[in-house]
């Protein structure tokens, strides 16, 4: 099966591409077609293979040269997987194009040149279905990068047309429904202003039921266990700390929080004095709370106090406890501070990625604090803690609370 759904013909000669691309689509492929002069440092699409003619300007090598290498250029500013395909009659050049293109160092390289010739374009549908077979197998990466880019561009699609599905329900307006979703994610009392903040994770569960859905298709989900069966996993340990604090971060942190309201698994940096009137105790310091966590030698004042909501989210839904929110201790602390020493189980500890820099995320479940928000009001919250990792955060720190202790001698 074809996956790969990002195409783009460069031609000066329109005409021509339109030959090419009447190719593509039998084979199921939708290519875009562009002149080169139509590609501007603004051009926001990144192919997974573009197919170029060499001569775009003339037939002067070094300024056609010049020109393809500043297209590339202007389209992939990140580091992307893709294919380059030179489309044309002129064999001879195509090494020293290729020679031109890999020394060029500001230029994103691809993971293949190769090229057509324009005098065969009656055979070019074998020879592309040649080519993206041995692509897919000397290039597995590349593959597996191309289908969940188009699971991803298919649930895109289907989330658009479960919306447009709404937007044609006759019993009542659009927006009106919309807004009743969002209500269902943060109650009723909670809705007024934070109309777009509450419609992301219903929206995001849209895209999630899509993704399951075309993941799941025999075809592909045939084509990835085999993709898959002989694929190694790497060993949680052999990750640089750096790389499982980004994937950590991708996976359970969001960072485009509301200031407006706090919702379950909002993290909120505090201080010592907040934290002690909230316990009601003078007398706790910042190294009291620290110090089973953070090595006696390094100073504490590199790691950050604050608290995560977590109030049930029916409670907060349905505004049952009045305003009055759940609260648990966590910490942000750099790795270099972080104790060697096994936690004890009422903590519990993440790598994760904050303003560029990584910290150890740790949970302290000993105290829950129940607290009107207006008191913390004053605090900044710095992110929110996904459903995928919040639930376990929770179901640990409720357990912790809720345990039937004995002391023996």
């Amino acid at each position: 099966m074809n996956y790969i759904s990002d195409i783009l013909l460069i031609d000066d000669q329109i005409e021509e591409a339109y030959e090419i691309q009447k190719n593509f689509l039998k084979m199921g492929f939708n290519p875009v077609i562009s002149k080169p002069q139509e590609i501007t440092e603004s051009f926001s699409m990144s192919p997974s293979i573009i197919f170029c003619d060499i001569y775009l300007l003339g037939t002067d090598d070094d300024i056609n040269f010049k020109l393809i290498k500043g297209i590339l250029k202007k389209i992939y500013k990140k580091n992307t997987p893709y294919i380059l395909i030179l489309w044309t009659s002129h064999s001879d050049k195509i090494t020293e194009l290729e020679n031109c293109i890999r020394a060029d160092r500001e230029i994103i390289q691809p993971l293949e040149i190769t090229s057509m010739d324009k005098n065969n374009i009656s055979v070019i549908e074998n020879n592309l279905k040649t080519l993206l077979d041995r692509i897919n197998f000397e290039y597995p990466d590349f593959t597996v990068f191309a289908i969940f880019k188009y699971i991803i561009s298919k649930a895109n699609n289907d989330t658009v047309d479960l919306l447009n599905n709404l937007y044609n329900i006759k019993e009542g307006k659009f927006i009106n429904l919309l807004v009743s979703i969002a209500e269902q994610s943060i109650g009723e009392k909670n809705i007024k202003g934070n109309e777009a903040c509450a419609l992301s994770t219903p929206i995001s569960y849209f895209i999630k039921n899509s993704i399951d859905k075309n993941i799941y298709k025999k075809e592909l989900h045939s084509d990835l266990i085999n993709i898959f069966k002989n694929v190694v996993h790497m060993p949680k340990n052999d990750l640089d700390q750096k790389l499982k604090a980004k994937i950590n971060t991708v996976m359970h942190i969001n960072m485009n929080t509301q200031d407006n309201i706090t919702i379950p698994g909002d993290y909120i940096k505090t201080n010592i004095s907040t934290i002690r009137k909230l316990l009601g105790n003078k007398k706790i310091t910042k190294k009291i709370l620290l110090e089973k966590i953070t090595r006696s030698n390094i100073p504490i004042f590199t790691c950050q106090i604050g608290l995560i909501e977590i109030t049930a989210d029916c409670d907060f839904a349905q505004h049952k406890t009045m305003g009055i929110c759940k609260y648990a201790f966590a910490y942000l602390c750099p790795p270099e501070s972080f104790t060697k020493d096994k936690l004890p189980r009422y903590y519990q500890s993440i790598d994760i990625e904050y303003n560029k820099k990584i910290y150890k995320l740790i949970v302290d479940a000993r105290f829950i604090i129940s607290s009107n928000h207006n008191d913390i009001k004053s605090c900044k919250k710095l992110f929110n803690i996904r459903e995928s990792l919040f639930k376990k955060i929770r179901q640990d720190i409720y357990v912790q609370n809720s345990r039937l202790g004995t002391i023996s001698f």
